[in-house]
């Protein structure tokens, strides 16, 4: 998909929920973390790496994508095929409803934008001949049209972060997300799992991100069961201090009754 040209002024919803977190506006926020087929929501995890802020709690939602616009047309008839060139989401959105795009709106170009909100407001900016991937809240809160239903290519469930300035405490049955980043040595990225497994600590994630501070350099984000206050995830932690150049919690919080991972 091509990058939005024109981005909304204020396209990172994620950033300006951390922003009035931090500023006392709001107690808590709710920002994506991924999708169990598309994979993480990068724009998330680059702006908790650079934010106090933790995470709080998760929520796991069945993931139902519908095709939005400004336009009236009805969902029975099939005009609105042809009059649609541009459809926005994003990167996210658009990977997961991509078949069903490809199949359905062959002309359209796809277009990235910085977050859903972006989307919505290009697509209502824009009339009839463009629309955005969303979900049925975003219809009803942006005024659109819903154009068709169920578009993504297969049932799968997505993931929340909860966003707040404090942690749970332990629950018996918790999450814990860390960031670190790694020395500049020949089986850093071993040795820090290494230091993890030693403690018989279960990942269930593993991601990594440009660090932005150097060419080449990244992040590495690791969700793992257990709560920062257990015994060994504190030793785990302190191991990891010791081999890696940067350790920071993001958080520990009751882990979703649903989550199978």
């Amino acid at each position: 998909p091509n990058p939005d040209p024109n981005p909304n002024p204020n396209p990172n919803l994620q950033a300006e929920i951390l922003e009035q977190i931090k500023r006392g506006d709001i107690s808590y926020g709710v920002v994506p973390f991924g999708n169990s087929h598309a994979g993480m929501e990068s724009n998330t995890l680059d702006e908790l790496a650079g934010t106090a802020m933790k995470v709080y709690a998760e929520i796991e939602i069945p993931t139902k994508y519908l095709l939005l616009s400004s336009s009236k047309s009805s969902t029975n008839t099939n005009d609105w095929h042809k009059a649609i060139k541009t459809v926005y989401g994003s990167q996210l959105l658009l990977k997961e409803c991509r078949t069903w795009l490809q199949v359905n709106l062959p002309q359209a170009n796809h277009v990235t934008t910085h977050s859903t909100e972006s989307a919505y407001t290009r697509a209502k900016k824009e009339g009839p001949t463009t629309a955005a991937v969303g979900t049925q809240l975003a219809a009803d809160v942006c005024g659109l049209s819903v154009l068709s239903e169920g578009i993504e290519n297969r049932v799968s469930t997505s993931r929340f972060f909860v966003i707040s300035q404090v942690c749970e405490p332990p629950s018996g049955e918790d999450k814990t997300f860390v960031m670190f980043s790694l020395r500049d040595a020949q089986g850093a990225l071993f040795v820090a799992l290494k230091a993890l497994k030693e403690e018989g600590i279960n990942l269930t994630n593993i991601e990594s991100r440009p660090s932005g501070s150097k060419a080449w350099d990244y992040n590495f984000f690791v969700r793992m069961d257990g709560h920062e206050q257990d015994k060994n995830i504190r030793a785990a932690l302190e191991h990891l201090k010791k081999v890696c150049s940067y350790v920071r919690v993001l958080g520990s919080y009751p882990a979703n009754k649903h989550d199978s991972k």
